[in-house]
């Protein structure tokens, strides 16, 4: 599976799409990119995955990452 999410590094599909923001892929390729990579994993090892939703997200990035 770390192979997998390593692959998402390697550069978009045309289906996937990025947030203008972060560049990083936007809530529904995320998940559908972890669900495929839980699919394709060894279910004998322990994953923990997480994923945030922070509101008034443009505030923080203005007053942090600009």
């Amino acid at each position: 599976m770390l192979k997998s999410i390593r692959n998402l590094a390697n550069g978009p599909s045309s289906e996937e799409t990025f947030d203008t923001v972060t560049g990083l892929l936007d809530r529904t390729a995320f998940i559908d990119n972890l669900s495929e990579a839980i699919e394709n994993s060894d279910a004998s090892q322990e994953r923990i995955f997480g994923i945030a939703n922070i509101e008034q997200f443009k505030l923080i990035n203005h007053s942090y990452g600009n």
